[in-house]
């Protein structure tokens, strides 16, 4: 019973899973923010995920297409993340970036 209990226990405390997937301008999971948005809705309670756009590459246009995030369910440990490589662009980039994408 106590090993059931401490097996229990442990399985309980692990990490979600980080699903990362590329957006970039070729050769990437995804050329835009809103086709990974689309393809990414997931239930990542049930999933056990943590679903990362990693943001790569060299951009040589604005991705000026609006992103509404919806249509996955989230919690505080399991949720969506947009990240940045630093070879692709600097912070500033990105804000400017999001301000145009407009992500809710």
């Amino acid at each position: 019973m106590r090993l059931l209990l401490a097996i229990l226990l442990c399985w309980s405390c692990a990490a979600a899973t980080p699903v990362p997937k590329t957006v970039k301008p070729s050769g990437g999971d995804y050329t835009t923010l809103l086709a990974w948005e689309a393809g990414r809705q997931t239930n990542c309670v049930d999933a056990d995920s943590i679903e990362i756009a990693v943001i790569e590459g060299s951009w040589t246009t604005n991705d000026t297409n609006p992103v509404t995030i919806n249509g996955s369910v989230t919690d505080e440990t399991h949720y969506l993340s947009l990240l940045t490589a630093q070879a692709s662009t600097t912070e500033s980039d990105l804000e400017a970036h999001l301000e145009h994408t407009d992500l809710r």
